[in-house]
């Protein structure tokens, strides 16, 4: 869900740039790309008739650019808790934080890791690990997801140095999820 309008968010306003109100759009829809985040000038060229108000510079100086909004993953529909979520993971990988990130030019391939990280085993915490990373690449990631705890448990996450541009500008932006699980993803050890 892209939301300029999300309540506490990092990355909400009550206008754009450009003089657009904030709002609150499907980025993905059923599991298919639905829009995306535009300003006054990207939307025509991707066929819509209006901005999503995505336009922002860092400082009066700078030219705006197409920013990206708060970003989050909508809570899964059907009740389930974190704890029934592992119960139903017979091996795998719990990782709570955000810890280090790595992402390509084109946004494409990426690596993360975490803040702290438990070893699943027939449904159960086993055991702590250390320095695990997980990679992929966008669409495989995506269509890996196959459960999503409900809105009980989602959580906003922000940061405040997401940086784009040339030259350079940083912006604040809110990402939110529930806890999730995602199949047959690479994972492994850093140095």
């Amino acid at each position: 869900m892209g939301d300029n309008t999300l309540a506490e968010g990092l990355a909400t306003m009550g206008f754009d740039d450009d003089g657009v109100p904030g709002q609150k759009w499907h980025i993905i829809k059923d599991g298919i790309l639905n829009e995306y985040g535009s300003t006054r000038d990207t939307a025509m060229e991707i066929g819509l008739n209006y901005s999503r108000g995505c336009n922002r510079a860092t400082y009066y100086y700078d030219q705006p650019i197409n920013r990206i909004p708060n970003l989050y993953l909508l809570p899964g529909t059907k009740p389930l808790t974190p704890s029934e979520l592992i119960a139903d993971t017979e091996d795998g990988v719990y990782i709570q934080g955000r810890g280090s990130f790595s992402i390509d030019q084109h946004r494409i391939n990426f690596q993360f890791g975490g803040d702290f990280f438990w070893e699943i085993k027939n449904g159960k915490l086993f055991r702590p690990l250390k320095k695990v990373l997980y990679k992929s690449c966008n669409p495989e990631f995506w269509n890996s997801c196959d459960a999503i705890c409900d809105e009980r448990f989602f959580r906003p996450f922000g940061v405040i140095n997401c940086g784009k541009g040339q030259p350079s500008q940083s912006a604040r932006m809110t990402h939110g999820s529930a806890p999730a699980r995602f199949r047959n993803i690479r994972v492994g050890g850093s140095q």
